[in-house]
């Protein structure tokens, strides 16, 4: 008898723990993916129900209702068509945005949809303070809780918690109190180190990568763009010595084409010379054989 009680005891306890682990009480989806989201399975078929969505703020709605008569009704606009509902009155969305995200409940069964951003990234340097943001998606997954963690070279560990009463406790050793949490569950490092850097997660979630400058990256840096500046310099500096070289060639030309024209004109004035002076001798010679008058005969 007892071993009869103890096999039902065993395979109630399995039995639950099977539900729990198929039940999505949270589900964590990319933006622009789809989603489905369960309602509570012992909801009799048919029977008067609704879709609820309770953002983090608190704010409440109606998404869908499923009055007596069978027919499902959207209370929200839906022009695109996102959200569709099937036989056992689960929800499935299109396209997930930013703004379904919230808390969802349906015959007494909440789950959580957490839409995934890009983390936001941050470059300071040493000595600065910086402050990184939870976002309503950890805030959501957190239920109440914050939990700071920095993931650096595959190795993390918490900085800060914050339990459901508002008790916050730091979890690394940090003597000069550095690492604060805000109201709104932002991370808030000042004097920030070169340790600091490397991925940031809040309630498990990455929202946040640090990046820290160092003294010797940022001389690096400030070469870099020195660098950068000189190179068109140097290129305006090239471009003048080719035009120098380009006039120096014209020079060059031009020295070796004056001893040429200097040639040709002493040539010419040469041959020129060297014609009057036939001329001359020919007109000297003319001269001489014509008759001269005989002043006797007169």
């Amino acid at each position: 008898m007892k071993t009869l009680h103890s096999t039902v005891l065993m395979l109630i306890i399995l039995s639950v723990i099977k539900e729990a682990l198929n039940d999505p009480f949270i589900s964590k989806v990319s933006k622009g993916a789809s989603a489905t989201l369960y309602c509570n399975p012992s909801l009799p078929a048919g029977s008067q129900a609704q879709w609820t969505r309770r953002a983090v703020s608190g704010d409440k709605r109606v998404i869908v209702t499923r009055q007596e008569d069978g027919r499902v009704v959207k209370e929200i606009k839906d022009l695109q068509n996102r959200f569709q509902i099937d036989d056992r009155f689960n929800i499935h969305m299109e396209r997930v945005q930013p703004e379904d995200l919230g808390t969802y409940e349906c015959g007494g069964r909440e789950t959580s949809l957490i839409v995934l951003h890009d983390p936001s990234s941050h470059t300071v340097s040493e000595g600065e303070s910086v402050t990184l943001y939870c976002g309503d998606s950890a805030d959501l997954a957190g239920a109440g809780s914050v939990r700071w963690k920095q993931v650096n070279g595959g190795n993390g560990h918490s900085i800060l918690y914050k339990d459901p009463a508002g008790k916050t406790v730091t979890q690394v050793n940090d003597p000069d109190h550095r690492y604060h949490l805000k109201l709104d569950s932002s991370l808030y490092i000042r004097k920030v180190k070169s340790a600091d850097a490397g991925r940031y997660e809040c309630n498990g979630i990455h929202v946040a990568d640090l990046k820290v400058l160092t003294a010797t990256s940022t001389t690096t840096t400030a070469k870099t763009i020195k660098l950068t500046e000189t190179t068109p310099n140097s290129e305006s500096t090239t471009t003048t010595s080719t035009t120098t070289t380009l006039n120096s060639e014209s020079t060059t030309n031009s020295s070796a084409a004056t001893p040429f024209l200097l040639a040709v004109g002493v040539l010419v004035f040469d041959k020129i010379a060297l014609g009057l002076f036939i001329l001359w001798v020919f007109t000297r010679a003319a001269m001489r054989h014509v008759p001269q008058d005989d002043d006797s005969s007169s």
